[in-house]
């Protein structure tokens, strides 16, 4: 859906800038799903490029960003195939424990002033193959058309909700599904982004005599680890993660809360390995600790 707007923090965002041809970021991955007599060489599937690279099978249009230096696109040809049918997935990393307003955004384009395209957009509760969204057709969540006559390298954003999946495990994936024989040119993605207020629940029903930040267990982790808090009276409360810059990589949760014992969970596989720290910041209390990443 396009022109869906939210204001939820911002858990993790991938726009592709440290990757390559070879190299996806990290826990996402790509499949082939066309008949087994079909090949396809592995530069034709989603593929990594930096902005003003050429194209395998275009030699007139290039390959645009949204913004950077790099975007991830697929083409429409399908190698060797027999059957004209290219159906090229590139599937995100898991996204866990989906929080109930859980939002994931991406802009992407096809198409052009001859040929027509299309990505369709799928979530899996299961594992990241296409065996696994396939096995049920309301896993299919949009089908982005780009009919004959779109504008090559024009970018617009499109919007999943994923609320209805709070507290549940996703994999989203983004499906090339062309008959080559008759059109295709080119999909390119870029800017994918997932949003949503982290869960934050509170544990047990002893209301603490002192407010205290705790160490996150495990520490170190990979990639997921719990941080939990106390708070002896009611009182606002920010959780926060930042890189050993200062910079900041999510707000788990910035909102009320009554007195007790609360749980985070934060989720580090957008990440590098490093230090990291998150700040606890309430009406009458600050803290800050360290943890550290390791993958």
């Amino acid at each position: 859906m396009a022109g869906f707007t939210k204001a939820q923090p911002v858990v993790w965002s991938e726009g592709f800038e440290t990757s390559d041809s070879l190299n996806l970021p990290s826990g996402w991955s790509i499949y082939y799903n066309s008949p087994p007599t079909d090949t396809l060489d592995p530069f034709w599937n989603w593929t990594v490029r930096t902005v003003g690279s050429s194209l395998p099978g275009l030699q007139t249009s290039l390959a645009v960003v949204h913004s950077g230096t790099k975007s991830i696109g697929v083409s429409w040809y399908a190698g060797q195939t027999t059957t004209g049918i290219s159906d090229a997935w590139l599937v995100t990393k898991k996204i866990r424990n989906v929080p109930a307003d859980g939002l994931f955004s991406f802009w992407v384009t096809g198409g052009s002033t001859s040929y027509s395209d299309s990505v369709s957009i799928w979530i899996s509760t299961g594992d990241s193959t296409p065996a696994s969204f396939l096995s049920n057709p309301n896993n299919e969540n949009q089908n982005i058309l780009f009919p004959i006559g779109s504008t090559y390298g024009l970018y617009e954003q499109y919007f999943v909700d994923l609320s209805s999946y709070a507290g549940q495990n996703v994999y989203i994936g983004f499906r090339y599904n062309m008959n080559t024989a008759i059109n295709g040119y080119f999909v390119q993605l870029d800017d994918v982004e997932f949003q949503g207020t982290v869960s934050v629940n509170q544990i047990g029903s002893i209301v603490p005599d002192k407010f205290s930040l705790n160490q996150n267990y495990p520490n170190p982790f990979n990639p997921v680890t719990k941080i939990t808090f106390d708070l002896p009276k009611n009182s606002n409360v920010k959780l926060t993660v930042f890189n050993s810059l200062g910079q900041k990589v999510t707000e788990l949760f910035n909102g009320f809360k009554s007195a007790g014992k609360y749980e985070a969970v934060f989720d580090g596989g957008n990440l590098t390995s490093g230090t990291y720290f998150y700040r606890l910041e309430t009406e009458y209390f600050t803290e800050t600790k360290k943890m550290q990443l390791i993958k």
